[in-house]
């Protein structure tokens, strides 16, 4: 069955016609049926049955699937039997039409959740960015409030849990503000400053 498929729209299959045509395909015998290629025929015989119906599935008089059914005996399907296989096509597509939403629903959402969080971090930067520039007009002749406001925001946007501030004169690189840092550990960082840049430290190497 699965050697069978994919099979291409235009060719002489039942499901292939079924979808072009958008009714149910009845076939009373398979193995005489004009309307079924040698292929088809001979497939039947191999799977054992005589009788066939394949039935569309509809979305808004598009076909999107077939529902098939087959029996060994000859004589094909009822138009009752068809119009019960009909009614579980419906239900197919009805099923498929709600996961189709489902997931553009789902795709909606998160794309205005990463909307919402861009705006979110966008501002979040806009108010980091906007406090810095109030410290400095406050401290036109002070940069040590201007050091330490730059320390708690970029802390703070980056969800970090230290933050170091360091200056380089050319020559030496001086620590100038931190956070999130114990006294013990930020005297203990204190004592290593000024060194000159080298390999021996992060801040040293960008230096």
């Amino acid at each position: 069955m699965k050697a069978a498929f994919p099979q291409w729209l235009h060719s002489r299959g039942a499901h292939p016609q079924t979808i072009r045509d958008r009714v149910p395909f009845n076939v009373a015998d398979a193995h005489n049926d004009a309307r079924l290629g040698v292929p088809e025929g001979a497939y039947a015989s191999v799977r054992g049955y005589r009788s066939l119906v394949v039935v569309p599935l509809l979305r808004h008089d598009e076909a999107i699937g077939t529902v098939s059914v087959t029996r060994r005996e000859p004589g094909g399907f009822t138009n009752d039997e068809i119009a019960l296989l009909q009614t579980f096509a419906d239900q197919a597509v009805i099923a498929t039409e709600n996961v189709r939403l489902f997931t553009e629903l789902q795709q909606k959402n998160e794309a205005l959740t990463q909307a919402h969080a861009q705006v979110t971090e966008t501002l979040d930067q806009q108010t980091a960015t906007s406090e810095v520039l109030r410290v400095i007009s406050q401290s036109p002749t002070d940069v040590q409030p201007v050091f330490d406001s730059i320390a708690v925001s970029a802390m703070q946007l980056c969800e970090g849990q230290f933050c170091h501030l360091f200056r380089f004169d050319g020559e030496l690189l001086y620590l100038v503000a931190h956070r999130g840092l114990t006294p013990e550990a930020a005297e203990m960082l204190r004592r290593g400053y000024p060194m000159r840049p080298g390999r021996g430290t992060v801040a040293g190497r960008i230096g």
